[in-house]
């Protein structure tokens, strides 16, 4: 139950999940990998940089 000004209550928070473990679930929940490696990529013709994530 919220506190008169909406927030959560010093008990309330240590009961509710860490960002971390949401978008963990969140990720497995739609088929993707929790942990992406960052790789740049670099048009040579144009220079455009482009970043990708890699499982």
């Amino acid at each position: 139950m919220p506190t008169p000004t909406g927030e959560s209550t010093r008990a309330e928070r240590p009961a509710q999940p860490l960002a971390r473990e949401v978008a963990e679930q969140v990720a497995a929940d739609h088929g993707v990998c929790i942990r992406p490696v960052s790789l740049r990529r670099t048009n040579t013709a144009t220079g455009a940089i482009e970043v990708i994530d890699v499982r």
